[in-house]
């Protein structure tokens, strides 16, 4: 449903290339779902036309639908060398990243989306999203809820808010988890200083009162074997 809605609407767009003989035909295409056969159709618009930034997003979704995310990234990063502040390009440029399974690129993408337009709320749910896959739950609630801050209305806000609560457990506990093995360093720690203690203690000789660390040399190491 949103890629028919993302198709639709650059159909209808007013591009200045609109009458285009080769962009024409590569959205007949594209309309009929035939990525393939519109992909030669907006490469040579572009050749012809370099500013035509539709085509540019028309051939990197038609990569896109063929699973053809490299492609589809060299020609969006393409389009925005001549024009960067089209947030949209960046968005898709970290979709396809997402498809990759390259998180962090994605989330880089997005990140860029939004520092171009701050109120691009599908750019907050997908940077959400990868936050998610790469354990940064921190920064998932936060863009989960500037997500659904923005778009109120959204058809998976109840889903989204159960993940919110869920990933905030989840914080919870791993905190917890955390402060516990900070105890348990503790607690090893001390069992540790104390077997040394009575270590030392066991090497003292009884007459003298002075132990085997008082008679060592400033600047030595201790080191001994403990005969039994």
């Amino acid at each position: 449903m949103k890629r028919t809605f993302f198709i639709i609407f650059l159909l209808f767009s007013l591009s200045a290339f609109a009458n285009s003989d080769n962009f024409k035909s590569g959205q007949l295409y594209l309309a009929y779902n035939l990525p393939s056969k519109a992909i030669p159709f907006f490469q040579e618009e572009i050749s012809q036309n370099p500013d035509n930034i539709d085509a540019y997003l028309f051939l990197g979704l038609c990569f896109e639908m063929e699973k053809q995310h490299m492609d589809a990234i060299d020609v969006l990063k393409r389009a925005s060398f001549r024009a960067e502040n089209i947030p949209l390009i960046h968005y898709n440029i970290g979709n396809n990243y997402f498809s990759l399974g390259q998180y962090q690129a994605a989330k880089e993408a997005y990140t860029k989306a939004l520092e171009i337009d701050s109120q691009y709320y599908n750019a907050y749910l997908n940077r959400a999203n990868a936050s998610f896959k790469l354990n940064e739950f921190g920064q998932a609630i936060f863009d989960y809820k500037s997500y659904i801050s923005i778009y109120p209305e959204a058809p998976q806000r109840a889903k989204i808010e159960q993940l919110i609560l869920m990933l905030e457990q989840k914080i919870a506990d791993i905190e917890k988890q955390r402060q516990l093995e900070i105890q348990r360093q503790k607690e090893e720690e001390e069992r540790q200083r104390q077997l040394l203690e009575e270590l030392l203690g066991s090497v003292q000789d009884p007459d003298s009162g002075v132990s085997v660390d008082d008679n060592t040399p400033e600047g030595y190491d201790l080191e001994f074997d403990i005969v039994e």
